[in-house]
């Protein structure tokens, strides 16, 4: 049984180093628009796409609060709403905020949000989320898809974690048969 906690614990720091790839695979190359933020609410991350149907460049975007895209009556709504529901943090999920962005062209783009918390310490976010298009039901789906997994994986480096910061080194051994990625993540980092 020693044994094979100090393989699960000797193996961890690589697993956990390929689920954060797979993360970053995933988000990077997602369908529809992605943006992260840390726990100041500030952008850390956005992927191709939202770069794309937005039109900014990524050093334009990065630090920056995501209500900076949006229009000033979204921006009134999003304040309004954040003030009458729990924290974001305590409730790890927010779904179908309807906002208005702006693109750098100055067009106005009626955007579905919605958002998942980061447990993991290794995710470099503590925020991660969807914007589609309102009228795009195919959009919403594959948003749905892309949430899902992604939560797949954060749970996944929670476990590994979980492993590593443990003494005895008996971290469960199911994250190591979880480790082959879901068919849809494998295609997303191909």
């Amino acid at each position: 049984m020693r044994r094979r906690q100090l393989s699960v614990r000797q193996r961890s720091p690589g697993a956990l180093a390929l689920a954060r790839d797979w993360f970053d695979g995933l988000f990077d190359t997602a369908p529809v628009m992605m943006t992260a933020f840390d726990a100041d609410c500030r952008v850390v991350k956005v992927n191709r796409r939202w770069l794309e149907t937005m039109g900014y460049e990524k050093e334009d975007v990065l630090g920056r609060r995501p209500t900076h895209f949006q229009t000033e009556d979204s921006r009134t709504r999003a304040k309004a709403e954040m003030g009458a529901m729990p924290p974001l943090w305590r409730a790890d999920s927010s779904h179908s905020m309807v906002r208005q962005f702006v693109g750098s062209g100055g067009e106005v783009l009626d955007i579905i949000v919605d958002v998942e918390v980061c447990h993991a310490i290794a995710c470099e976010c503590s925020t991660y989320g969807t914007l589609t298009d309102i009228h795009d039901q195919k959009q919403r789906e594959e948003a749905s898809n892309t949430l899902r997994t992604l939560k797949d994986i954060t749970t996944i480096q929670q476990i590994l974690e979980s492993a590593l910061a443990t003494d005895e080194g008996d971290g469960p051994e199911e994250a190591f048969q979880a480790l082959k990625p879901p068919g849809r993540v494998a295609r997303a980092v191909e």
